[in-house]
């Protein structure tokens, strides 16, 4: 007969408890939340000071416009990266990929469109669409090339990309 080991599933003193994961992940998320909290207070100063202008200009927004360009960027995110794959790393989509992709803009059209497939000739594009189109592709192309991204740590390519992000927006 064979003798049953136990294992004894609580730390024994020699395991040092630790986070989960690389400790990098966690300055980065902290990081992250310490930006939210930064940017979220300027938000909240500057609306308590004008309130009457963030009024005003709330009711000039379109409610809608948020979920059609989130709907849009799920939709066509994927479509985007499989464009640039294929250009520069010469990766093809399968065949239930591409159904996958073309199902998905199919879904969009419609439902941007009411179902009424003939408003397509009427589309105009205003600045904030076309901004919306560039960073569409700017992100496919980020999404695409980030697979060749140079043998550094992962938090150094990261802090790279944000500072690049900053840079741009300067």
């Amino acid at each position: 007969m064979q003798a049953m080991t136990t294992v004894a599933l609580t730390p024994t003193a020699h395991s040092p408890k630790r986070l989960p994961g690389d400790l990098a992940i966690w300055f980065f998320i902290l990081a992250e939340m310490l930006a939210f909290a930064v940017f979220f207070s300027a938000y909240a100063f500057a609306r308590a000071k004008n309130v009457e202008m963030f009024n005003l200009y709330q009711e000039t927004l379109d409610r809608n416009l948020g979920a059609l360009n989130t709907l849009l960027l799920q939709s066509a995110g994927p479509l985007v990266v499989a464009v640039w794959s294929l250009l520069l790393l010469g990766v093809r989509l399968t065949l239930a990929q591409a159904a996958g992709v073309l199902l998905s803009m199919a879904g969009v059209l419609i439902i941007l469109m009411h179902g009424d497939l003939t408003k397509l000739s009427n589309i105009e594009f205003n600045q904030g669409d076309l901004i919306f189109i560039v960073a569409l592709v700017i992100f496919g192309l980020y999404s695409v090339l980030s697979l060749k991204r140079p043998g550094i740590h992962g938090l150094s390519f990261v802090a790279f990309t944000f500072g690049a992000g900053a840079a741009c927006l300067i």
